[in-house]
């Protein structure tokens, strides 16, 4: 059986970016397993709650199993400190 590596990586994004990292390799952990590639090692890069990147290690075939998936993954949110410098009331 083959073995691949998923990576999820932030490069060097933001706080928020690196969250979503985290979350997302969360989801993609989940989706190997549901689709039938056995999980074998997670590495996490940084924080555990914000880490730069994350490696999936994968057996199976993974390429098949995760076609929808393979890409550039959006971050649809707005930044906590965007969010409080708009809202900050004026001097």
């Amino acid at each position: 059986m083959s073995r691949s590596w998923v990576q999820i990586s932030a490069g060097r994004g933001p706080v928020e970016v690196r969250r979503f990292v985290a979350r997302l390799a969360e989801r993609m952990e989940a989706l190997c397993e549901e689709r039938g590639l056995a999980v074998v090692d997670v590495t996490l890069h940084g924080d555990e709650d914000a880490p730069a990147s994350v490696e999936i290690l994968v057996e199976g075939d993974a390429r098949r199993c995760l076609e929808g998936e393979l890409g550039t993954h959006a971050l649809g949110i707005r930044s906590v400190d965007h969010i409080v410098a708009r809202c900050a009331p004026s001097p």
